[in-house]
């Protein structure tokens, strides 16, 4: 097997974890709330980091960008806290073919923060992929639940999360961005748990280890995808993260998405591929596309 075909198949495995997350997540966060699930998942994930790589703690806790580092860690709390506060009033399948948002968010970010360049082709794909949240949100032609604006400003928040860790790229390892992740989320989410804090009955304990693990795991195969395949290649296969919700939405919630947002779900899907190939072109010809 090629190295692309273990990056594919590593990827996919990451998608099916984090969907798994997600479900586990809505579970908790009916029962306790968005803020609970944000806590078991970085709490628990510090906790099992070290445990997975007890002789890389010195190269976790290593940084040349601490400020950086801590900013990133931030914003990744406010992505997962938002988001799964929209999850607790949302179907599975809705919230995640919102949180498609992010690589158009990340893509007009990147020209301020990252000085890219992007011509027409990607901004009429960046339009359409728009459209297609609208399709889903439908804002003024029906009630909707004020819960549908949330994932949209998780994929904000994971926009800014995604130009942060490109630039951390240059200067730390993977290993040390992941770990400051979960230390910066426990700190803070423990220190205004008293906000929010509901007691967790046994299974929900187990629950929100479970988060903590499958993140963690999450995370470490996705950057062994991305060292064997190039992020070009391995893109559209995160869209499968649509079909996964689908599938434990209506095994575990007895919810289907509606033909509007299996619709808004296949434009965002479209354009989004469009937006990685053109950016891939881009960078092997350094112009803009």
């Amino acid at each position: 097997m090629t190295d692309q075909a273990r990056g594919i198949l590593l990827l996919l495995a990451t998608v099916a974890v984090f969907s798994i997350s997600d479900a586990v997540g809505k579970i908790i966060a009916e029962a306790h709330g968005g803020l609970m699930v944000s806590w078991g998942r970085f709490a628990f994930a510090l906790v099992v980091l070290p445990l997975v790589f007890p002789h890389r703690i010195g190269t976790m806790v290593r940084t040349r960008n601490l400020k950086l580092q801590l900013t990133r860690s931030i914003v990744v709390i406010g992505a997962n806290t938002v988001f799964f506060i929209g999850l607790r009033h949302l179907p599975l399948a809705d919230a995640v073919a919102l949180g498609f948002a992010s690589p158009f968010i990340t893509t007009i970010l990147a020209i301020p923060m990252l000085g890219e360049k992007v011509g027409v082709r990607r901004w009429t794909a960046i339009a359409i992929g728009f459209v297609g949240i609208l399709l889903i949100v439908r804002p003024g032609f029906e009630a909707r639940h004020w819960a549908y604006v949330l994932p949209i400003v998780s994929s904000t928040f994971w926009a800014f999360y995604i130009v942060f860790t490109r630039k951390l790229g240059s200067t730390d390892e993977p290993l040390t961005t992941l770990f400051y992740t979960p230390l910066a989320g426990a700190v803070v989410l423990s220190a205004t748990a008293p906000l929010y804090w509901d007691w967790p009955s046994a299974n929900h304990w187990v629950l929100l280890v479970l988060l903590g693990v499958l993140a963690t795991v999450g995370h470490l195969t996705l950057i062994r995808a991305y060292r064997l395949a190039s992020a070009s290649l391995l893109a559209p296969y995160n869209y499968a993260s649509i079909l996964f919700a689908t599938v434990l939405g209506y095994l575990i919630f007895g919810t289907l998405p509606d033909v509007w947002t299996v619709i808004g779900a296949g434009v965002l899907i479209a354009s989004g591929v469009y937006v990685f190939h053109r950016e891939a072109m881009a960078r092997r010809r350094g112009e803009s596309g």
